[in-house]
């Protein structure tokens, strides 16, 4: 066998080699961007508030009624809405997995307008290195006064 034979052997192999490893990375990347996830689920939409007129200071208190079918943390947004959104700082949470329902108290900023609000709450979980997936859930209306 000539040298000639074995470098066209080498670069035969090398070229489906990394034929192989594309096609490879190219399924997982399908997999990963069309795998559908059940991460969170809500039982009660829109989300009860217990107190429905709330000071400006105080604790808005909802009920969070949900199965949660991973353990991976989530980062929750949270918003006031009137047609105009308030945001509040992010945070981020590891409920473990399971049913439950829990009482959430959330505070009421001090600058926030009087008005009629719902909640937002964006739950964002990084599913795999390529993809979040955010669960948005909102409450009932309430009012803020002075």
């Amino acid at each position: 066998m000539n040298i000639q034979s074995k470098k066209n052997k080498l670069v035969t192999f090398i070229s489906f080699l990394t034929i192989a490893m594309a096609f490879a990375l190219l399924v997982i990347v399908f997999y990963w961007v069309l795998k559908p996830y059940k991460l969170l689920v809500i039982n009660e939409r829109p989300l009860p508030v217990m107190n429905k007129v709330v000071k400006r200071g105080d604790t808005v208190n909802y009920v969070l009624d949900y199965c949660k079918y991973t353990d991976k943390q989530a980062v929750v947004s949270k918003k006031f809405s009137d047609g105009i959104e308030f945001a509040l700082p992010d945070y981020r949470s590891n409920n473990p997995e399971g049913c439950r329902t829990q009482i959430v108290a959330t505070e009421v900023p001090h600058t926030l307008p009087e008005g009629k609000y719902i909640l937002i709450a964006d739950y964002t979980y990084q599913v795999n290195p390529i993809r979040w997936i955010v669960v948005r859930i909102h409450t009932q209306v309430f009012e803020v006064i002075e």
